[in-house]
């Protein structure tokens, strides 16, 4: 594992070459003006969609107005779907990293395991039902960040399928059950099926040798649409369900917006990569002297409907106007 030192102009350049090699272990360091250069640990999926967030991160911590942002290099711990979580987390607790970012709760759980004093930026589903932080407004712990938890849209993405679908009466949905806060999506997700005559099929998934033996099965028992639920897992392989659904004609919906430009139909949810900003806006009080006991964790305020008409060409739907309406984004 090397060191990478990459200045202001040449960090973008390099984050993609960092993506490229995938286990490079990076040192960041943050000149302070008393000398003092604070390092930043990751603790996340080493995959190229995850290493490009970790990019849009330190960009946004780089663009905010501090003194030490010259140079700005992050000690890595990239890691598999059934990497030892713990002791990568212990590694860079070893190293006296100054804060860690970790997106995701799996990894959040294992940097907060790690430690209870280096100030921790998470960005968690579901950080009080999961047992991250005691309350959203208090968090009482060296966790703090963005909660990605959204009461309702799970309904409002099964709403959106099947009004644009009305005769659909099967969906399959593809989501990972080691991610113990994506339980409570599944049931809601079913909730809102059953109220609307849907029936839900789960297709688990919990490493990226299984997706084809659950394309296979799916393609052998076709439902009439599909639904991704996003965590630090799916997040790096809804390309690969979204080009499985465009090649099957099955209509597609996720929470993400990189699920429509990979062929998907339409997302429904947050801005991640404004979500990552808004967790760099947290490092950044951090490393300004600022305690996460004392930064309260936010939630999502704004959400975009994006829909592929190009999709929905290929796959012979037309869109309904009620649905286009309410579109932020119509991707021809």
């Amino acid at each position: 594992m090397g060191i990478v030192i990459l200045k202001r102009r040449q960090f973008l350049r390099g984050s993609l070459a960092l993506i490229g090699l995938g286990a490079v272990n990076g040192c960041s360091r943050l000149p302070l003006p008393a000398n003092r250069p604070p390092t930043i640990g990751y603790l996340g999926l080493g995959y190229p969609r995850n290493l490009q967030l970790l990019g849009i991160f330190i960009d946004q911590l780089r663009e905010l107005d501090s003194p030490h942002r010259e140079i700005i290099v992050v000690e890595q711990r990239p890691a598999e779907p059934d990497a030892p979580l713990l002791s990568l987390a212990r590694e860079l607790v070893a190293l006296k990293v100054d804060l860690i970012f970790a997106p995701g709760t799996p990894f959040v759980q294992a940097a907060k395991q790690a430690t209870s004093t280096i100030p921790i930026v998470s960005i968690s589903p579901d950080p009080v039902g999961t047992g991250i932080v005691s309350s959203l407004a208090r968090p009482s712990s060296n966790v703090t960040g963005i909660s990605m938890l959204t009461s309702g849209t799970d309904a409002k993405r099964v709403e959106l399928l099947k009004e644009t679908i009305p005769s659909a009466r099967r969906v399959d949905v593809f989501w990972d059950p080691n991610i113990a806060d994506k339980r409570a999506n599944l049931l809601e997700t079913q909730r809102a099926a059953s109220n609307l005559g849907l029936q839900v099929r789960s297709r688990e998934v919990t490493d990226p040798n299984g997706f084809d033996a659950v394309f296979e099965a799916i393609a052998g028992d076709r439902p009439d649409a599909l639904i991704t639920l996003v965590d630090a897992f799916t997040n790096g392989n809804w390309p690969r369900v979204a080009e499985f659904a465009l090649e099957q004609r099955l209509p597609s919906i996720c929470e993400a917006r990189g699920h429509v430009t990979s062929g998907g139909l339409m997302s429904y949810g947050q801005d991640f990569a404004n979500e990552i900003r808004r967790a760099a806006t947290f490092a950044d009080r951090i490393l300004r002297g600022g305690k996460p006991t004392e930064l309260p964790i936010e939630q999502p305020t704004k959400f975009d409907l994006v829909i592929s008409k190009k999709t929905a060409d290929e796959l012979g739907l037309t869109i309904p106007q009620s649905i286009l309406a309410q579109a932020n984004e119509i991707i021809e």
